[in-house]
């Protein structure tokens, strides 16, 4: 039997897919991909607003909006209970695999979507990608909230408070995500072993690693193991 992994699921915007080449691999074991800044990109980690949804027996679609550009997201038959709690105005994070229909558009077969509770994840997903290299400057996600926001200098502020809460944090995160795609062979990276090579305390990994966990970047192929989506 062949052995099968799961490729990373990057972080990008959606007009990254929508405006690089698609590439269709030949190879039975190779996916296809999109090609973003030197990146095959065969499944992507999406931070999104949805516009529209639809639904039948047989397929399942979601439209999504992250300011960049929107992008189709489906799942079909028997998955269709991947996008059955998403609703319209819902702000989530999708795992998906791009594609391209019989009428050369691109769209996302769905693996995992999951709500986001509070519409501030946009913004570090997009501070994310900054710090990335990902220079796009796209228009501000639409944010489902009690008041309208008038001040762009407000907006500011709240960036700048997820900077400042989260900049120790994020040197740890890239230090663990950095040390778990090293050490993953294939059947994820030994949890003990990055602790040792960390540096770090056990209880912060711990934390790290489960903050990672919690936010779909990763998952446990088995236990004490950890690879990243």
């Amino acid at each position: 039997m062949a052995n099968t992994f799961r490729q990373v699921a990057y972080k990008v915007w959606i007009s990254d897919l929508l405006s690089n080449e698609y590439v269709i691999q030949q190879g039975e074991w190779e996916p296809n991909y999109v090609a973003v800044n030197g990146k095959k990109v065969s499944r992507t980690n999406i931070v999104a607003m949805v516009i529209d949804k639809q639904d039948s027996d047989m397929v399942s679609s979601i439209d999504l909006d992250d300011g960049s550009g929107v992008i189709t997201a489906r799942c079909f038959k028997e998955n269709t209970k991947i996008l059955k709690n998403i609703q319209i105005g819902d702000l989530v994070l999708l795992i998906g695999r791009p594609r391209k229909n019989n009428n050369n558009e691109m769209f996302l077969a769905a693996e995992i979507a999951r709500k986001l509770e509070s519409p501030l994840w946009a913004k570090v997903r997009k501070l994310e990608l900054e710090k990335e290299g990902h220079n796009i400057k796209p228009v501000q996600v639409i944010e489902t909230t009690s008041r309208q926001k008038t001040s762009t200098d407000e907006d500011s502020i709240v960036v700048e408070e997820i900077k400042i809460k989260s900049s120790d944090e994020d040197s740890g995160r890239l230090k663990i995500i950095n040390l778990i795609k090293d050490l993953d062979q294939g059947s994820g990276a030994s949890q003990s072993e990055i602790i040792e090579k960390s540096n770090m305390s056990e209880a912060e990994v711990e934390k790290i690693i489960h903050s990672i966990l919690e936010s779909g970047d990763a998952y446990n192929p088995r236990p004490n193991r950890i690879a990243l989506l």
